[in-house]
């Protein structure tokens, strides 16, 4: 058979499955909530923090995510896909750390211990920790006693081991720190050269004298705590390894000594190129593709990445930020033209019989938004800059000075020059009249709607939006109680009685519609749903008005209706695609252009640099995103088969993007300009600990995902008995992944025992249960059997987020457990809806 014939019926339909297209399929993954939860996070405390987004603020959050919380929280998170716990997976960090160090230390003198090399004394570590997760298996399969009790006693066995054996060897629960060999090395060697220059001034002879007497130390005036130690045994100039593992354990790589000028090219064309190639893979995933290729929409394509370019390079040629205004709308220009060429290329256009829109856009309807784009520009240009009594007489200057008064006195009219606002003014025009003249929908009879509320919702998400953003001050960061002294006491009752019966409405909203009993208000599940959402919402009320301050509520509050206002429109065009796909084009079309005047808002009412030139341009890019998408829906026929061609390009363009961002993101976090420098930027630090974190992330990701192993691990973690019926090895599996989480414990004891200035016998101790609470917002379920350690990984940082941005935000970091919990119960219920969205779809 040839490989064509081959390829054909791989992408044959399979009648018995249902096909799943790409965002169904997204949607599925377990990890799909952190990360968009991670990007909402990031976001928020992006817009409320002035360091959140450089590169010290993110080396923050990438330490706090990543040594000991990340790794370990991936550990545990294999383990819980498995079914089982380990609550000892804290306080064996320490353990491990502890045991280490007291391997190393000299058993004579003033320092106690074994004595080894790092050499030894790590292998011997990461066996005990082997052993560890080897007997915590063993019991649980053994015993049959659930893995929290197993575990929790070898937890309290931990904590109570290391104060002892601390106490024991050094008289002390503080063991000591690593870098002592480097320090005991090298007073050895200043030891024996200062010893070397005494003995040949004053003899041999004269250097033992001193020695008896107990006068050697002082007339060598040597510093350093262990001076007289190094005297009396003749020390040692070895520093058993620690030198080369030092770099392998505890390496830094320092930001402000790597000068790089070209660093904003790379990082520029990184994301853009990136996004652009995220957005072709999706693109691919979806549409159906031509029988043969169109060349005419490869010539539109590369014209397109042309404009993308001259816009990064209008980008970089100049520093003003209303000429970053310029760039992005080429760059938005760019985007459009080169996805537009792209699926002219590649992609069938919509059949007939599913051709309920028609969408036209031929030389007389460019011509129409030519002329129509020109008078826009022309009366906007006499409107804005001209003298009125020039245009009008008398009679109608007083009747229309009003409207000529608001485009005047518009708000982005402070800063757009005259080329900015007639080339936005333009394009706005070509666009609109474009679609409106190209745009016909024609709807069934008796469709029903369904998109109505959803519609309703996102315009009242918009409006609140700006009334919120316009009323509230960004910059009083007073309690919300002291700001408004009016929230406090019967009015805070007041609102969270409303919040209360809002809530409650919502939760029986489903059973009004499915056939409601009133008695079930008292004796049914409804009850329990309706109890259960008034004690939430009016709590959560009381809590926001309480410890929110104005700053931080305005933030809230503008970031909830945004998210509000776009998750309802993009929805309503969703189920009005069920009706009609040309009216799902014209409200996505409606979505981007909500975007786009969101975006004038928030550079309007802001004076910080960063919402008026990088949030104003990513918001853009995402109008024109949207935009270009609605288009292409209705221009092109979507996929309803598998094509294993197209989804192995797709998944190749989206490898490539994914290397691009990276590309683009580590040069911007790892390199500096000359210009930064002279400017006085602060010391940033990457510490190797990241590198290990990702790393034993993506390798635990492939093992879970791509083996034998990982297939072991879900199936018994769905149902031991009936895995092991199926000739999995059950008990060897779970033992195997106890033995994984220990193995992670090692590691992260190691990196604690390099990094921290003194191990105490308390290192690690109640930290299994932060490693379980990342792995629950990344997606794990807590029964076993589902869930993600690459979410996992998306868990950490989103605590490390979290605990970083509070403060970053000047907040009270005294409540920043109320918001891991909130993000904990918000992630649960997000997961488990999801997971009912992923079996069902298996069914």
């Amino acid at each position: 058979m040839s490989d064509t014939a081959t390829e054909a019926t791989a992408s044959k339909p399979d009648e018995r499955l249902a096909y799943r297209g790409v965002f169904q399929r997204a949607f599925i993954r377990p990890e799909i909530g952190a990360a968009l939860g991670a990007v909402f996070i990031w976001v928020f405390f992006w817009a409320v923090s002035v360091s959140f987004g450089n590169a010290s603020g993110a080396q923050r959050i990438l330490d706090q995510a990543a040594s000991p919380l990340g790794i370990m929280a991936v550990a545990v998170a294999l383990l819980m896909i498995g079914g089982e716990f380990d609550l000892s997976s804290g306080a064996a960090t320490g353990a491990l750390a502890i045991l280490t160090v007291l391997l190393v230390r000299d058993v004579n003198g003033l320092l106690a211990g074994a004595g080894y090399s790092l050499w030894v004394a790590l292998p011997i570590s990461l066996a005990a920790a082997l052993a560890l997760g080897w007997w915590n298996g063993f019991l649980v399969n053994r015993t049959s006693l659930p893995s929290f009790i197993v575990t929790l006693g070898s937890f309290f066995v931990l904590r109570g081991a290391k104060p002892g054996f601390a106490k024991l060897i050094v008289d002390q629960i503080e063991v000591g720190k690593l870098d002592d060999l480097q320090i005991y090395a090298d007073e050895t060697k200043e030891y024996q050269a200062a010893l070397a220059d005494l003995e040949d001034q004053i003899g041999a002879d004269a250097v033992e004298e001193l020695r008896a007497s107990g006068d050697l130390a002082d007339t060598l005036e040597l510093g350093g705590s262990f001076s007289t130690n190094i005297v009396e045994t003749g020390g040692n100039t070895s520093d058993k390894g620690y030198g080369l593992l030092r770099d392998i354990f505890a390496g830094e790589w320092t930001r402000n000594d790597h000068i790089w000028e070209s660093r904003d090219w790379v990082y520029s064309i990184g994301i853009i190129a990136g996004l652009c190639l995220v957005i072709l893979a999706v693109y691919e995933f979806h549409f159906r593709r031509r029988d043969t290729l169109n060349p005419a929409g490869l010539g539109t394509f590369l014209g397109g990445v042309a404009i993308g370019v001259a816009g990064v390079w209008r980008l970089h040629d100049t520093d003003g930020t209303t000429d970053n205004l310029t760039a992005a709308i080429i760059i938005g220009l760019g985007m459009l033209v080169a996805t537009s060429g792209w699926c002219l290329w590649r992609y069938a256009p919509r059949p007939a019989e599913l051709d309920d829109t028609h969408v036209m856009v031929d030389g007389r309807t460019l011509s129409l938004a030519a002329i129509g784009g020109v008078v826009v520009v022309t009366i906007i240009r006499m409107l804005r800059f001209g003298d009125l009594d020039a245009y009008l007489g008398d009679d109608w200057y007083f009747v229309v000075t009003p409207i000529f008064r608001f485009f005047r006195d518009f708000p982005f009219a402070d800063y757009a020059s005259d080329d900015h606002y007639f080339l936005l003014a333009a394009l706005l025009a070509v666009v609109t009249l474009a679609v409106l003249r190209s745009l016909r929908i024609t709807a069934p009879a008796g469709a029903g709607g369904g998109y109505t509320a959803s519609l309703i919702l996102g315009f009242a998400g918009l409006l609140g939006a700006i009334i919120v953003a316009r009323w509230l001050d960004s910059g009083n960061a007073e309690d919300l109680t002291v700001a408004f002294d009016w929230l406090s006491g019967r009015w805070a009752l007041v609102l969270a009685l409303l919040a209360a019966l809002v809530a409650a409405a919502l939760s029986v909203r489903a059973d009004l519609t499915s056939g409601f009993e009133p008695l079930d208000l008292f004796l049914g599940e409804t009850r329990t749903k309706v109890v259960s959402a008034i004690i939430v919402a009016s709590l959560a009320t009381i809590g926001f008005i309480n410890l929110a301050t104005e700053q931080g509520a305005r933030a809230i509050l503008f970031m909830v209706l945004a998210s509000m206002a776009a998750v309802g429109i993009v929805s309503a065009a969703t189920n009005a695609r069920r009706v009609n796909a040309g009216l799902a084009t014209l409200l996505l079309l409606v979505t981007s252009l909500s975007i786009t005047l969101m975006a004038f808002f928030v550079r309007a009412e802001s004076t910080s640099a960063k919402f008026r030139a990088q949030a104003f341009a990513v918001m853009l890019i995402i109008a024109a995103v949207i935009a270009i998408w609605g288009l292409a829906n209705a221009r092109f026929e979507a996929r309803r088969f598998p094509d294993v061609s197209a989804d192995r390009l797709a998944r190749n363009i989206m490898l490539v993007s994914v290397a691009f961002i990276l590309v683009g993101v580590i040069a911007r976090l790892l390199w500096v300009t000359q210009a930064e420098l002279d400017a006085g930027l602060n010391t940033t630090k990457f510490s190797v600990r990241i590198l290990w974190f990702v790393g034993f992330t993506a390798i635990v990701s492939w093992v879970l995902a791509r083996t034998r192993f990982g297939s072991w691990t879900f199936a018994v973690g769905g149902n031991k008995d009936a895995a092991r019926q199926v000739g999995v090895p059950a008990a060897r599996t779970k033992t195997q992944l106890f033995m994984v989480v220990s193995a992670a414990a090692w590691l992260v004891g190691m990196l604690l025992a390099f990094r921290l200035n003194t191990i105490q016998a308390s290192t690690g101790d109640g930290q299994e249960f932060l490693y379980i609470i990342a792995a629950v917002v990344g997606g794990t379920a807590l029964t076993g059997g589902y869930g993600s350690t690459m979410g996992a990984g998306i868990g950490a940082v989103i605590m490390a987020m979290a605990i970083q941005g509070i403060p970053s935000a000047r907040w009270n970091s005294d409540w920043r457990f109320v918001f891991l919990g909130a993000i904990l119960l918000l992630s649960v219920v997000a997961n488990n809806y999801i997971r009912t969205k992923a079996e069902s779809a298996r069914s």
